[in-house]
Protein backbone atom coordinates (compact mmCIF):
# COMPACT_ATOMS: atom_id res chain seq x y z
CA UNK A 1 0.00 0.00 0.00
CA UNK A 2 1.05 3.48 -1.11
CA UNK A 3 0.57 4.77 2.70
CA UNK A 4 2.45 1.90 4.24
CA UNK A 5 6.01 3.02 2.80
CA UNK A 6 8.18 3.43 5.31
CA UNK A 7 9.79 6.46 5.72
CA UNK A 8 13.44 8.33 6.88
CA UNK A 9 13.68 12.48 7.36
CA UNK A 10 16.01 14.57 7.47
CA UNK A 11 16.18 18.08 9.04
CA UNK A 12 18.02 21.09 7.61
CA UNK A 13 17.62 23.55 10.07
CA UNK A 14 17.51 23.82 14.16
CA UNK A 15 17.01 20.49 15.45
CA UNK A 16 14.15 20.21 17.57
CA UNK A 17 14.13 20.53 21.38
CA UNK A 18 13.56 16.77 22.02
CA UNK A 19 16.34 15.80 19.51
CA UNK A 20 18.57 17.75 21.10
CA UNK A 21 18.07 16.55 24.87
CA UNK A 22 17.32 13.02 23.37
CA UNK A 23 19.34 10.13 21.43
CA UNK A 24 19.53 10.82 17.83
CA UNK A 25 18.49 7.67 16.09
CA UNK A 26 16.42 6.19 13.90
CA UNK A 27 14.09 7.43 11.16
CA UNK A 28 15.45 11.41 11.71
CA UNK A 29 18.69 12.49 10.55
CA UNK A 30 19.41 15.97 12.05
CA UNK A 31 22.05 17.99 9.36
CA UNK A 32 21.96 21.32 11.29
CA UNK A 33 21.89 24.47 9.98
CA UNK A 34 22.79 25.45 6.34
CA UNK A 35 22.72 21.98 5.32
CA UNK A 36 20.42 21.75 2.78
CA UNK A 37 21.76 20.43 -0.10
CA UNK A 38 23.43 18.17 1.77
CA UNK A 39 19.94 17.00 3.08
CA UNK A 40 18.65 17.25 -0.24
CA UNK A 41 21.58 15.57 -1.97
CA UNK A 42 21.08 12.61 0.65
CA UNK A 43 17.45 12.17 -0.03
CA UNK A 44 17.92 11.51 -3.62
CA UNK A 45 20.08 8.42 -2.68
CA UNK A 46 17.34 7.39 -0.56
CA UNK A 47 14.98 7.52 -3.15
CA UNK A 48 17.16 6.07 -5.69
CA UNK A 49 17.77 3.00 -3.45
CA UNK A 50 14.34 2.91 -3.08
CA UNK A 51 12.24 0.88 -0.21
CA UNK A 52 11.32 4.10 1.91
CA UNK A 53 10.00 7.99 1.05
CA UNK A 54 12.02 9.90 2.16
CA UNK A 55 11.98 13.90 3.10
CA UNK A 56 13.23 16.70 4.29
CA UNK A 57 12.41 20.26 6.34
CA UNK A 58 14.03 23.77 5.91
CA UNK A 59 12.35 27.03 5.88
CA UNK A 60 10.52 28.01 2.92
CA UNK A 61 13.51 30.92 2.16
CA UNK A 62 16.38 28.44 2.58
CA UNK A 63 15.11 25.73 -0.25
CA UNK A 64 16.75 27.66 -3.04
CA UNK A 65 20.06 26.77 -1.25
CA UNK A 66 19.24 23.13 -2.36
CA UNK A 67 17.98 23.56 -5.52
CA UNK A 68 20.69 21.80 -7.58
CA UNK A 69 19.66 18.43 -5.44
CA UNK A 70 15.95 19.52 -5.79
CA UNK A 71 16.21 20.01 -9.95
CA UNK A 72 18.23 16.50 -9.62
CA UNK A 73 14.99 14.97 -7.60
CA UNK A 74 12.96 16.21 -10.50
CA UNK A 75 15.10 14.71 -13.46
CA UNK A 76 15.56 11.63 -11.88
CA UNK A 77 11.89 11.07 -11.06
CA UNK A 78 12.10 10.63 -7.10
CA UNK A 79 9.15 10.55 -4.82
CA UNK A 80 10.71 12.88 -2.24
CA UNK A 81 8.80 15.31 -0.25
CA UNK A 82 10.75 18.45 0.33
CA UNK A 83 8.75 20.34 3.65
CA UNK A 84 8.87 23.95 3.85
CA UNK A 85 8.35 25.71 6.92
CA UNK A 86 6.80 28.57 6.84
CA UNK A 87 8.81 31.68 8.01
CA UNK A 88 7.84 35.27 7.22
CA UNK A 89 10.83 35.72 5.45
CA UNK A 90 8.75 37.23 1.99
CA UNK A 91 10.17 34.71 0.37
CA UNK A 92 7.59 35.33 -3.04
CA UNK A 93 9.83 33.83 -5.69
CA UNK A 94 10.56 31.21 -4.30
CA UNK A 95 6.90 29.38 -5.18
CA UNK A 96 7.04 30.40 -8.91
CA UNK A 97 10.06 28.68 -9.01
CA UNK A 98 9.06 25.51 -7.95
CA UNK A 99 6.62 25.78 -10.64
CA UNK A 100 8.49 26.33 -13.12
CA UNK A 101 10.73 23.21 -12.78
CA UNK A 102 9.16 20.34 -14.54
CA UNK A 103 7.94 16.93 -12.80
CA UNK A 104 7.90 19.15 -9.27
CA UNK A 105 4.43 20.04 -7.93
CA UNK A 106 4.47 22.42 -5.18
CA UNK A 107 1.63 22.16 -2.69
CA UNK A 108 0.53 25.12 -0.15
CA UNK A 109 -1.90 23.62 2.42
CA UNK A 110 -4.40 26.66 4.14
CA UNK A 111 -4.98 23.92 7.43
CA UNK A 112 -3.96 20.97 8.76
CA UNK A 113 -6.53 18.86 6.33
CA UNK A 114 -4.81 19.90 3.86
CA UNK A 115 -1.42 19.07 5.01
CA UNK A 116 -2.68 15.60 5.03
CA UNK A 117 -3.78 15.79 1.70
CA UNK A 118 -0.90 17.49 0.41
CA UNK A 119 0.96 13.98 1.79
CA UNK A 120 -1.48 11.87 0.52
CA UNK A 121 -0.79 13.08 -2.90
CA UNK A 122 2.57 12.94 -2.48
CA UNK A 123 2.71 9.26 -1.56
CA UNK A 124 0.24 8.99 -4.62
CA UNK A 125 2.53 9.71 -7.04
CA UNK A 126 5.35 7.13 -7.40
CA UNK A 127 7.54 9.18 -9.66
CA UNK A 128 7.33 12.93 -8.90
CA UNK A 129 9.19 14.77 -5.83
CA UNK A 130 6.85 17.57 -3.74
CA UNK A 131 7.63 20.78 -2.31
CA UNK A 132 5.37 21.07 0.83
CA UNK A 133 5.23 24.66 1.68
CA UNK A 134 3.52 24.66 5.62
CA UNK A 135 1.02 27.20 6.98
CA UNK A 136 2.02 29.09 9.78
CA UNK A 137 2.24 27.55 12.88
CA UNK A 138 -1.37 27.98 14.80
CA UNK A 139 -3.32 27.85 11.30
CA UNK A 140 -7.09 27.44 12.51
CA UNK A 141 -9.00 24.54 10.82
CA UNK A 142 -10.72 25.85 7.99
CA UNK A 143 -14.63 25.30 7.57
CA UNK A 144 -15.13 22.99 4.46
CA UNK A 145 -11.70 22.12 3.95
CA UNK A 146 -11.41 18.36 3.11
CA UNK A 147 -8.83 15.58 2.25
CA UNK A 148 -10.07 14.62 -0.51
CA UNK A 149 -10.68 17.52 -2.49
CA UNK A 150 -7.31 19.05 -1.70
CA UNK A 151 -5.75 15.83 -2.84
CA UNK A 152 -7.69 16.95 -5.77
CA UNK A 153 -5.28 20.52 -6.05
CA UNK A 154 -8.23 22.70 -5.93
CA UNK A 155 -11.44 22.56 -4.59
CA UNK A 156 -14.30 24.91 -3.94
CA UNK A 157 -13.91 25.12 -0.40
CA UNK A 158 -16.95 27.72 0.02
CA UNK A 159 -19.15 28.24 -2.55
CA UNK A 160 -21.90 31.29 -3.46
CA UNK A 161 -24.11 32.12 -0.36
CA UNK A 162 -27.95 31.36 -1.42
CA UNK A 163 -29.96 34.38 -1.94
CA UNK A 164 -26.92 36.73 -3.09
CA UNK A 165 -25.86 37.46 -6.37
CA UNK A 166 -23.24 35.88 -7.93
CA UNK A 167 -20.21 39.23 -8.06
CA UNK A 168 -16.90 37.46 -8.43
CA UNK A 169 -15.05 34.09 -7.81
CA UNK A 170 -11.50 34.32 -5.41
CA UNK A 171 -9.12 31.83 -5.30
CA UNK A 172 -6.19 31.34 -3.07
CA UNK A 173 -3.57 29.07 -1.36
CA UNK A 174 -1.78 28.98 1.73
CA UNK A 175 -2.94 30.89 4.42
CA UNK A 176 -4.55 33.25 1.69
CA UNK A 177 -7.48 31.10 1.94
CA UNK A 178 -8.51 32.21 5.42
CA UNK A 179 -8.14 35.75 4.35
CA UNK A 180 -10.10 35.18 1.34
CA UNK A 181 -12.90 33.37 3.23
CA UNK A 182 -13.14 36.27 5.79
CA UNK A 183 -13.80 38.61 2.19
CA UNK A 184 -16.54 35.96 1.88
CA UNK A 185 -18.28 36.49 5.10
CA UNK A 186 -17.78 40.74 4.95
CA UNK A 187 -19.12 41.29 1.46
CA UNK A 188 -22.31 39.39 1.95
CA UNK A 189 -23.29 41.48 4.26
CA UNK A 190 -22.85 44.19 1.34
CA UNK A 191 -25.41 41.89 -0.29
CA UNK A 192 -22.14 40.15 -2.61
CA UNK A 193 -21.54 36.29 -3.39
CA UNK A 194 -18.54 34.95 -3.81
CA UNK A 195 -16.58 31.92 -4.42
CA UNK A 196 -13.75 31.23 -2.09
CA UNK A 197 -11.55 28.12 -4.09
CA UNK A 198 -8.56 26.58 -2.63
CA UNK A 199 -5.55 25.85 -4.93
CA UNK A 200 -3.05 24.57 -3.12
CA UNK A 201 -0.83 22.64 -5.97
CA UNK A 202 -1.54 23.72 -9.81
CA UNK A 203 0.49 21.09 -11.07
CA UNK A 204 -2.18 18.34 -9.64
CA UNK A 205 -5.14 20.63 -10.34
CA UNK A 206 -4.15 20.59 -14.07
CA UNK A 207 -4.05 16.35 -13.83
CA UNK A 208 -7.79 16.54 -13.26
CA UNK A 209 -10.36 16.04 -15.85
CA UNK A 210 -11.42 18.89 -17.62
CA UNK A 211 -14.86 18.43 -15.84
CA UNK A 212 -14.21 18.56 -12.77
CA UNK A 213 -12.03 21.80 -12.98
CA UNK A 214 -14.48 23.48 -15.01
CA UNK A 215 -16.64 23.17 -11.70
CA UNK A 216 -14.02 24.35 -9.60
CA UNK A 217 -13.32 27.35 -12.30
CA UNK A 218 -14.19 28.50 -14.90
CA UNK A 219 -12.44 28.05 -18.31
CA UNK A 220 -10.50 31.76 -19.04
CA UNK A 221 -11.46 31.30 -22.76
CA UNK A 222 -15.03 30.93 -22.05
CA UNK A 223 -15.56 34.57 -21.68
CA UNK A 224 -16.16 34.23 -17.81
CA UNK A 225 -14.83 38.48 -17.15
CA UNK A 226 -18.75 38.56 -16.54
CA UNK A 227 -17.94 36.82 -13.62
CA UNK A 228 -14.58 38.44 -12.41
CA UNK A 229 -11.82 35.92 -11.09
CA UNK A 230 -9.17 37.09 -8.48
CA UNK A 231 -6.09 35.22 -7.32
CA UNK A 232 -5.07 35.88 -4.15
CA UNK A 233 -1.61 34.39 -3.44
CA UNK A 234 1.47 35.27 -1.37
CA UNK A 235 3.82 34.82 -3.97
CA UNK A 236 5.56 36.28 -7.61
CA UNK A 237 2.40 36.84 -10.50
CA UNK A 238 3.92 35.14 -12.67
CA UNK A 239 1.55 32.79 -14.07
CA UNK A 240 -1.76 33.32 -12.25
CA UNK A 241 -3.35 34.58 -15.51
CA UNK A 242 -4.22 30.50 -16.53
CA UNK A 243 -6.86 30.68 -13.76
CA UNK A 244 -7.66 34.71 -12.86
CA UNK A 245 -7.78 37.68 -14.73
CA UNK A 246 -6.66 40.10 -11.82
CA UNK A 247 -3.50 39.13 -9.42
CA UNK A 248 -4.70 40.71 -5.62
CA UNK A 249 -1.46 42.37 -4.80
CA UNK A 250 -0.36 42.63 -1.10
CA UNK A 251 -1.18 45.17 0.83
CA UNK A 252 1.50 48.43 0.90
CA UNK A 253 2.41 47.13 -2.74
CA UNK A 254 3.06 45.04 -5.68
CA UNK A 255 2.31 41.28 -4.89
CA UNK A 256 5.17 39.32 -2.62
CA UNK A 257 6.34 42.89 -1.26
CA UNK A 258 4.58 42.74 2.18
CA UNK A 259 5.86 39.23 3.91
CA UNK A 260 3.21 39.41 6.46
CA UNK A 261 0.48 38.81 2.97
CA UNK A 262 -3.15 40.20 2.16
CA UNK A 263 -5.06 41.93 4.74
CA UNK A 264 -8.81 41.30 4.40
CA UNK A 265 -9.74 45.08 4.38
CA UNK A 266 -7.39 45.15 1.09
CA UNK A 267 -8.81 42.81 -0.48
CA UNK A 268 -12.50 43.64 0.56
CA UNK A 269 -11.53 47.29 -1.26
Amino acid sequence: SMYSCPAMGTDASAAPAELIAGELHGRHLNFGLGREHAAAAMCNGLAAYGAMVPYWRCPLADLPNAWGAVRLSALGRFRIIHVATYDGSGATEVATLCRALPNLALFRPADGTEVAAAYAAALASRSRPMVLVLPPPGSPKLEGSQIELAAKGGYIISDFPAGHPKSAILVASGSEVQSCLAVQTQLVQDGKGLRVVSLPSWEIFEEQTEEYRRTVLPAMSEGSRKLPIFLAEHAAPIGFERYAHFHLAASGGPAGVNPEGLSTGSMAA
